[in-house]
C-alpha cells in the first residue's frame, strides 16, 4: 500500500504546475495584455500537456486502485494500469526531453526581456506548493519521474510473491517503461547529433552539402599528416572526420584572420576552420593497416582505399 501511495504523490506537483504557471499565463483576460505572445507560451509551455494527460489517467486509477483495496475489494494491478498507458508515455515523452533545453533557454530569455514575467514567476514559484522551486526545475521533473517510478516497481516486484499475478504485471509494466527511457535516451542523442553535426558543417570550408543527412551520425575526429603525396603533400596536416558511412578529409587552418583587426572586416567572410580536401564512402575503403617503425612508438596507419568520386 505504501508503494502505491508514494505513486500518487508523484503526480500532485503537476496540478501545481498548470495551477500556478500555465493556467494563469494563458488566461485570455489579462490586465495590460497577454504576459508572453503566443509563440512564446508554445515554446515554454506547448509540450507537458500530453504529459500531463497522461499521468492525470495514471493518478486517477492509481487513487482508484487505492480506495478499492482500502475496503478489502478486488482491485486492478498496480503493473496493469502502467501497461495500459505505456504506448502513450512512449509517444509523449520524446518530444518534451527533445525541446526540453529550447523550452528552458525561452524561460530564461522572457524572464531577462520581461520585467511582467520575471515578476510573475517570483509570485508562483513562493507558493508553498510548489516548494519554491523556479520553472525550469519543475519542467524537469517529468524526465525524473520515470527513473524514480521505475526505482518504486522494482521495489514492489521484490516485495510481490512471484506466483501472484501482480508479479507478471509489475515485471512487463518495468520492462515498458525501460523501453519509455531507451526512447528518450536514444532520440535525445539523435538530436545532439545532428546538431553537432550543423556545428561541424558550418566549420568546414566548401563542405558537401551530402554530408549532411538523416542516416548519418559524427564518430570521430583525428588529426592526422599525410605520408604520400596523393592529397597535398608528405607531412602536411590533415584533420579526418569519421561518420557511420563516410569520411571528410580536411586542410585545418593554421592561421585564422583575426576579422576585429582588419581594416576590411566588415566587408570579408571570416575564414573557417578547416577547408575541404575529399570526401568519399567507407566503402571504398579496402583496409586499413598500423605502419610500424623500429625504435618510433609514435601511432601511424595507412588507409587504402578504390579512387572514386565524392559520395551522393
Amino acid at each position: 500500500m505504501i508503494y502505491i501511495l508514494s505513486l500518487t504523490l508523484f503526480y500532485l506537483y503537476r496540478y501545481f504546475y498548470f495551477k500556478y504557471f500555465k493556467e494563469p499565463i494563458e488566461e485570455p483576460d489579462q490586465v495590460a495584455g497577454p504576459i508572453l505572445d503566443q509563440t512564446e507560451v508554445r515554446e515554454i509551455f506547448g509540450n507537458l500537456p500530453p504529459i500531463y494527460e497522461v499521468h492525470c489517467k495514471i493518478k486517477d486509477r492509481l487513487e482508484r486502485l487505492v480506495n478499492r483495496l482500502l475496503i478489502n475489494e478486488e482491485a486492478t494491478s498496480v503493473g496493469e494500469i502502467y501497461m495500459d498507458n505505456s504506448e502513450a508515455l512512449l509517444k509523449t515523452y520524446p518530444p518534451f526531453v527533445n525541446f526540453y533545453e529550447k523550452t528552458k533557454d525561452a524561460i530564461l530569455n522572457c524572464d531577462k526581456i520581461k520585467p511582467r514575467f520575471h515578476a510573475f514567476l517570483k509570485i508562483a514559484q513562493s507558493k508553498p506548493e510548489c516548494g519554491r522551486q523556479t520553472l525550469v526545475e519543475l519542467l524537469i521533473r517529468p524526465v525524473q519521474r520515470v527513473p524514480s517510478t521505475l526505482r518504486l516497481l522494482d521495489d514492489m516486484v521484490s516485495e510481490t510473491p512471484k506466483q501472484h499475478r501482480d508479479h507478471d504485471l509489475l515485471s512487463k509494466a518495468i520492462a515498458s517503461l525501460k523501453e519509455v527511457m531507451t526512447h528518450i535516451n536514444e532520440d535525445k542523442r539523435k538530436i545532439e547529433n545532428q546538431l553537432a553535426m550543423f556545428v561541424l558543417i558550418n566549420d568546414i570550408e566548401n563542405c558537401p552539402a551530402t554530408l549532411l543527412s538523416s542516416h548519418r551520425s559524427f564518430v570521430k575526429k583525428v588529426d592526422v599528416h599525410e605520408m604520400s603525396n596523393e592529397l597535398l603533400k608528405k607531412g602536411a596536416p590533415l584533420t579526418l572526420f569519421l561518420f557511420t558511412d563516410c569520411l571528410e578529409i580536411c586542410k585545418p587552418r593554421t592561421k585564422l584572420i583575426n576579422a576585429s583587426k582588419s581594416p576590411v572586416s566588415k566587408q570579408r567572410t571570416p575564414q573557417k576552420c578547416y577547408k575541404h580536401i575529399s570526401l568519399f564512402s567507407l566503402n571504398n575503403i579496402t583496409k586499413v593497416c598500423d605502419i610500424l617503425q623500429k625504435g618510433d612508438d609514435t601511432d601511424l596507419f595507412g588507409i587504402l582505399c578504390r579512387l572514386a568520386g565524392e559520395i551522393a
